[in-house]
């Protein structure tokens, strides 16, 4: 219910731009989830609010902006800068949405270790997501796509009926 955009929009201008200031969308149903969240959206919340679980969603949202304030995360010929939020593959940088980069960063901080769905949900969505629902698979594809298909060493490795890992093959 913005003027001139809608909320989509303008949140697609933000990380066209690379903004990674975090987005809780907020609507009326007129927008599905999986919409939102593959523009870049961090969290989303249906109205009618519930005021607690608002402010909970901020308040995650704002400490999860916090964290990640350190030295470089590297593994094999990737690296994370967790201070610009940006990554590189080699020379190549890569862009990658919040949320992708949140996932990214998951899975290399626990690189070499099989982490579940389970994991994944608990640790790079603000928002509860349901392990059985593809949006976990979505994600891992978008991620190859970027971090792995122009590369001859891939990265993400699926461990079929439990998880992912990150190791060189």
């Amino acid at each position: 219910m913005l003027p001139k955009k809608s909320g989509l929009t303008v949140l697609r201008e933000l990380r066209e731009t690379s903004n990674q200031v975090p987005v809780l969308m907020l609507s009326d149903g007129a927008v599905d989830i999986v919409t939102c969240l593959n523009a870049g959206a961090d969290a989303y919340l249906e109205k009618p609010l519930d005021l607690a679980e608002l402010q909970g969603r901020v308040r995650a949202l704002l400490w999860r902006s916090k964290q990640d304030k350190g030295a470089d995360i590297r593994f094999a010929d990737l690296r994370i800068d967790p201070v610009n939020h940006k990554v590189w593959r080699g020379q190549t940088e890569i862009i990658l949405s919040i949320q992708e980069y949140d996932f990214l960063v998951y899975l290399t901080r626990n690189a070499g270790k099989t982490v579940t769905c389970a994991d994944i949900a608990a640790n790079c969505w603000p928002n509860p997501v349901e392990t059985f629902s593809n949006i976990i698979a979505v994600y891992v594809t978008f991620l190859r796509k970027k971090v792995d298909a122009k590369f001859p060493t891939k990265l993400i490795h699926t461990v079929r009926k439990v998880g992912y890992v990150l190791r060189e093959e």
